[in-house]
């Protein structure tokens, strides 16, 4: 089977603040190895149910670098320095895997007592798909599904999780810690979660969970709400045609893949 994972850092093993997630810091090296044991984890146990090809993804901070590729076996690929989508290339999902793999998620913006909860930029106060409120895990696992590929797998914290089965009720899912408030959890240890991922990954590679992949009606109305920030005046700076009022803008497509695509790409012209 082929498995593709999107993974990253806030919902891992061990992580409960923003500094330990930013490179640079000097918590980030212990933040990057729980993401690895918690990555290597899954890959174990996959490659010890059979043989199967693994595609990872790199989503987490403004460059995508944050694996140690040098400890991935040969069936593995990854995608590191956050390639965008383009018309032919949509950050490496398609129709051909079975699977989708989240590691290291977390809830969604405004999430009450949600631990390092936010929607990809922390300037991000809300997004809906359709009029229903998503985070990263809503989006991923939409554009996932428009190319008929389940959530079959996702770790993070217990918050982050029971997003995500509210949207895909039949996914496997392992907790890594409990959410007590934005900045406090109950964590579990990493020889815990590991053996857990391990196991988890290993039954997914041996018989895939009866979880259907999630697809948003289409056309697709999508809408950010960004906070008062630096980003928000620059995209109505560039994009005054989007806003419908001071902090929201707008974005209609025929897939979610069209309609974040638009905005990923918005995002990144103003770097």
């Amino acid at each position: 089977m082929t498995f593709y994972i999107r993974c990253d850092m806030e919902g891992v093993t061990g992580v409960i603040s923003f500094d330990q997630a930013v490179k640079g810091n000097k918590e980030y090296e212990s933040a990057r190895h729980m993401l690895m044991s918690d990555i290597l984890s899954v890959i174990d146990g996959l490659n010890e149910s059979g043989s199967h090809q693994i595609v990872i993804y790199d989503m987490h901070g403004s460059d995508g670098k944050n694996l140690d590729i040098d400890k991935m076996p040969d069936n593995v690929k990854v995608y590191e320095g956050k390639p965008p989508y383009t018309d032919t290339f949509h950050q490496g999902i398609d129709s051909t895997f079975d699977g989708l793999i989240l590691v290291g998620f977390h809830s969604m913006a405004g999430t009450p007592n949600g631990l390092l909860a936010h929607s990809y930029e922390l300037e991000t106060e809300k997004i809906l798909v359709n009029n229903i409120p998503v985070g990263e895990i809503g989006i991923e696992v939409g554009i996932a599904g428009e190319f008929n590929v389940p959530l079959v797998l996702i770790t993070g914290d217990s918050l982050g999780i029971e997003e995500a089965r509210e949207l895909v009720p039949q996914t496997e899912c392992v907790v890594v810690k409990d959410s007590i408030s934005s900045t406090s959890g109950h964590c579990r240890e990493q020889i815990e979660t590991a053996r857990e991922i391990r196991e988890k990954a290993l039954s997914i590679g041996k018989k895939l969970p009866s979880s259907k992949p999630l697809i948003f009606s289409p056309p697709i109305d999508l809408k950010i709400t960004l906070q008062s920030s630096e980003m928000c005046d620059k995209m109505k700076k560039m994009y005054p045609e989007y806003f419908v009022n001071k902090h929201t803008l707008e974005i209609n497509g025929k897939s979610l893949l069209s309609a974040w695509m638009k905005y990923d790409n918005m995002k990144r012209s103003l770097r």
